[in-house]
C-alpha cells in the first residue's frame, strides 16, 4: 500500500471537490435519507428467524444458525431507518469493498466454525464493529457505511445504504457531516485513499480510528505498512506516530494529532483469542462521545 499516494497535491484536490460536492443539492437516497420499499424481505427475514429459532430448539445448531444469520441479514435496519432510531451522532465506516469479502482467520473463529458444522466465519466487519459494541455499547450511535452494489443483503456489522456510482462521493460527504467518528479500515484502491483524506480533513484528530485488520496486511507485510502509512501521513497532515512500531493494528490520535498505538494485553488475548477485537474495545476507551445532533 503506497500511501504517498495522499501528498499535499492529492489533499488540496479532495478539499476542492469536498467543496464543489456541498455545492450540490442532496438528492434523495432510499435507505439513506429517504425510507426504502424493502417488499417482502423482511418477512421473509422475520421467517428465517423463527426457522432457525425452532430448529435450535431441536439441537439442530448448525441448521439453525444458517437460519438465523440469513434472516439478521434481511433485518437489519439500513441508514435511514437506524438514524431515525437513534439520535446520537452514528459511526461512518470507511473501507474498501473488496474488503467485505474477507472473513475472520482467527483460531477461534476457525474452531467455532469447525466444531459447530457451521462453517460460517464472520466478516471482518462484524469483528471491528463487535470489538466497539462489547461494553461500550451505550457510548456511540448506530454504526453506518454504504454497501457494495449488488450485495443484498449487505453483511452484518453496519447499517447500510445502496447509492449509485455518481452519487457515492455526494452520500459519503453527507454520512461524514452526520457522524461523530470515523472508523477507516486501512485497505487497497483509490476510493479509501480519497475517504481516508476526506476523513483527516472533517474531523478532529480525536474522531478518527484506524484499523489494520489481518486479511488486508499480513503480520510479514504490517511493519512496512506502519512505516509507509506513518511517514506519510505525518508529512501531510503533521501527526506523530511513534517511531517504535509496538504490533498494533488499531491507531487513535489525540486532538493534537499524537497516535496511540493499542494493544490488548497479554492474559485478555489468552483468555479470548482475539487480539484484534479486544485491541479496538481498548482503544475505544480513550475515544471521547458526542452525544446528539447539533
Amino acid at each position: 500500500m503506497n500511501f504517498s499516494t495522499i501528498d499535499s497535491q492529492f489533499v488540496s484536490d479532495v478539499a476542492a471537490e469536498i467543496e464543489t460536492l456541498r455545492g450540490r443539492s442532496m438528492p434523495p437516497i432510499p435507505s439513506l435519507n429517504t425510507p426504502k420499499n424493502y417488499g417482502t424481505s423482511k418477512q421473509q427475514g422475520a421467517a428465517l428467524v423463527r426457522r432457525g429459532l425452532i430448529w435450535m430448539f431441536f439441537l439442530l445448531v448448525p441448521l439453525g444458525m444458517r437460519y438465523l444469520t440469513r434472516g439478521r441479514e434481511l433485518l437489519a435496519d439500513d441508514v435511514y431507518e437506524a438514524t431515525k432510531k437513534d439520535r446520537r451522532r452514528p459511526v461512518v465506516y470507511l473501507r474498501s469493498f473488496a474488503a467485505d469479502k474477507q472473513r475472520s482467520e482467527t483460531f477461534v473463529d476457525l474452531i467455532n466454525s469447525a466444531t459447530s458444522g457451521l462453517f460460517y466465519r464472520p466478516s471482518i466487519e462484524l469483528k471491528i464493529f463487535q470489538g466497539l459494541n462489547g461494553n461500550f455499547k451505550r457510548k456511540f450511535g448506530p454504526y453506518i457505511g454504504i454497501a457494495q452494489p449488488a450485495e443484498f443483503p449487505p453483511c452484518l456489522g453496519t447499517s447500510k445504504c445502496y447509492v449509485e456510482n455518481a452519487d457515492w462521493k455526494k452520500a459519503l460527504l453527507w454520512m461524514l457531516e452526520q457522524s461523530q467518528l470515523a472508523v477507516v479500515r486501512i485497505g487497497q484502491g483509490d476510493g479509501i485513499f480519497w475517504e481516508l483524506a476526506a476523513a483527516f480533513l472533517l474531523y478532529p484528530r480525536d474522531r478518527i480510528l484506524l484499523v489494520i485488520d489481518p486479511n488486508s496486511v499480513s503480520d510479514k507485510q504490517l511493519a512496512d505498512t506502519y512505516s509507509n502509512l506513518s511517514a506519510n501521513l505525518s508529512a501531510t497532515f503533521e501527526l506523530h506516530f511513534p517511531e517504535r512500531f509496538n504490533g498494533s493494528r488499531v491507531i487513535t490520535f489525540s486532538k493534537g494529532g499524537y497516535a496511540t498505538l493499542h494493544m490488548a494485553g497479554v492474559l485478555t488475548t489468552l483468555l479470548t483469542g482475539n487480539s484484534f477485537g479486544m485491541s479496538i474495545r481498548k482503544a475505544t476507551k480513550s475515544i471521547p462521545e458526542v452525544t446528539s445532533f447539533e
